[in-house]
């Protein structure tokens, strides 16, 4: 009889797997590529967010980037962008700013979702 691996606590917290060997989701994957992507400073801070709320993961149109941001409520949404992987991420303060170069642009919710514009 095959005895039963023992489930690993070590990183539990952190990535939510009892083992190592556990398949990624590609969500996950995809959060984990633009933790990577960000500078040390802000790695911190929005790899345990990233981990907590519900990202959601969709391609970047400018001209719709920029018409949601001038209707969206400032009160509730914060926009950040990623120039460049390695660059800080700078919260966006006007439309205009959302434009070429962009490696990524992420929309905080305040209810606990995350959305993430990648060209």
């Amino acid at each position: 009889m095959a005895k039963k691996p023992r489930p690993r606590l070590k990183n539990y917290l952190s990535t939510g797997r009892l083992y190592d060997d556990e398949p990624r989701s590609p969500r996950e994957e995809a959060a984990e590529d633009l933790v990577g992507m960000l500078c040390e400073e802000d790695k911190k801070t929005w790899k345990r967010l990233f981990e907590a709320a519900d990202t959601e993961f969709m391609p970047l149109d400018y001209v719709e980037r920029r018409e949601d941001f001038r209707t969206m409520d400032r009160d509730r949404f914060s926009l950040f962008r990623l120039e460049a992987p390695g660059a800080p991420l700078f919260h966006v303060r006007s439309s205009v700013q959302i434009r070429e170069p962009l490696a990524a642009l992420i929309k905080l919710d305040e209810a606990g979702k995350v959305y993430v514009y990648r060209p």
